[in-house]
C-alpha cells in the first residue's frame, strides 16, 4: 500500500499511469471582448494511434506508456501555445501526467440522490448551496492539466493569455457555496492519518464490508489492510432503507472531501477524508473556502515544479 493512498498530506502523484482521454477542447473563441474572464485553450495535436503488442503484461505496459506520453505531449502543446509562456520554456515535463481523482460528475449524481432528512442535516451544517450546483464531469484530462499549469502564485490566480482570475476564499465561496470564514482546518500527522484510515476500515468491516465486497468484487483478502472502496461509502450515504444517522452524514462528507474539495491521486478513501468528516460538530465551524484554496495552492505548486 503506497503512502499516497494513506494520507492526504502527500502531494498528488503526477507520474502514475492512468488512462488517457482524447482531447475534446474546442477551437479558440473568435469573439474579441476585453471583458472575457477566460479564453478557450488552443486545440491539441491529433491523438497518436495506439498499437498493442502480444507480449502479455509487457504489452499492457506498452499501451499504458503510449497513452501517458500521448496525453503529456498534447498537454505540452496546449500550454506552450499560450502567449503568456516564454518561448522555449516547458510548462509540462515529459514525466508529468495528471492522475487527480476529482470527479464533479460523481458528486453531481450523488447530490441528486440526497433527499429528505439527510439533505436537511447537510444544509443545516452550511452546505445547502451544494444542492444547487449545476456540475458536469470534465471529460478531458488534458484540459485539466492545462488549467493546472495556468495557476500562478503571488497572488494565487488562474492566468490564461495575459488575463487572470484571482483564486481567493471569496471566489471559492461564490463557485462552490461552501462555508466561508471560521476556524482553520486542523492539521494531522502522517501517523494520525494512517490510524484514521485503519479506524475507518474497522467501522466499515463492522457494517458488512466483507459481505458486500465478496458479492460485488470477489476475493475480500485481496483488499488492502486499511483500504476502503469509495462505492461502500457511497452506499452508506444514499441508503434509503435505513435511518439518517451520523454515519450517513459522515459518509456524505467523506465523499465530498474525497471527490470534490480535496482530491488526491488515489481512487480510494484516505485517512484525512475520514478525519475531516469524523467530528460533525466541527464541520460547520471550519472555513472550508480557505482550506480548499490552500490545498489548491500546494497541489498547483507541486504540479508546476514537477
Amino acid at each position: 500500500m503506497s503512502t499516497n493512498d494513506e494520507v492526504r498530506d502527500e502531494l498528488p502523484n503526477t507520474t502514475e499511469d492512468a488512462p488517457a482521454v482524447q482531447s475534446s477542447i474546442g477551437q479558440p473563441s473568435t469573439v474579441n471582448s476585453d471583458d472575457d474572464d477566460f479564453v478557450d485553450p488552443p486545440p491539441p495535436a491529433p491523438r497518436q494511434v495506439q498499437r498493442t503488442s502480444k507480449g502479455g503484461d509487457n504489452g499492457k505496459q506498452d499501451v499504458k506508456t503510449t497513452k501517458r506520453k500521448a496525453a503529456t505531449v498534447a498537454a505540452k502543446k496546449i500550454c506552450q501555445s499560450s502567449k503568456n509562456v516564454p518561448k522555449g520554456k516547458e510548462v509540462v515535463s515529459e514525466k508529468q501526467y495528471s492522475t487527480i481523482r476529482c470527479s464533479p460528475g460523481f458528486i453531481c449524481e450523488l447530490i441528486s440522490l440526497i433527499k429528505g432528512d439527510l439533505r436537511k442535516r447537510v444544509s443545516a451544517m452550511g452546505f445547502a448551496k451544494l444542492f444547487e450546483m449545476n456540475m458536469n464531469k470534465l471529460k478531458d484530462r488534458v484540459l485539466a492539466m492545462f488549467l493546472t499549469s495556468c495557476v500562478k502564485e503571488d497572488p494565487l490566480r488562474l492566468e490564461v493569455v495575459g488575463k487572470h482570475l484571482l483564486i481567493t476564499p471569496q471566489a471559492m465561496s461564490r463557485v462552490l457555496g461552501i462555508p466561508l470564514c471560521g476556524e482553520s482546518l486542523p492539521s494531522w500527522t502522517v501517523a494520525q492519518c494512517r490510524e484514521a484510515r485503519a479506524e475507518l476500515r474497522g467501522i466499515c468491516d463492522a457494517k458488512g464490508l466483507r459481505q458486500k465486497y465478496e458479492r460485488r468484487s470477489g476475493d475480500y483478502t485481496k483488499l488492502g489492510v486499511s483500504e476502503v472502496p469509495r462505492w461502500f461509502i457511497e452506499e452508506a450515504a444514499i441508503a434509503k432503507d435505513t435511518a439518517v444517522d451520523d454515519w450517513a452524514v459522515q459518509s456524505f462528507f467523506i465523499l465530498i472531501f474525497n471527490a470534490l474539495l480535496f482530491p488526491t491521486g488515489s481512487d480510494k478513501i484516505v485517512g484525512m477524508d475520514y478525519l475531516m468528516a469524523k467530528d460533525l460538530e466541527l464541520i460547520p465551524k471550519i472555513d472550508w473556502c480557505k482550506a480548499v484554496v490552500e490545498d489548491l495552492n500546494i497541489k498547483a505548486r507541486a504540479w508546476n515544479r514537477a
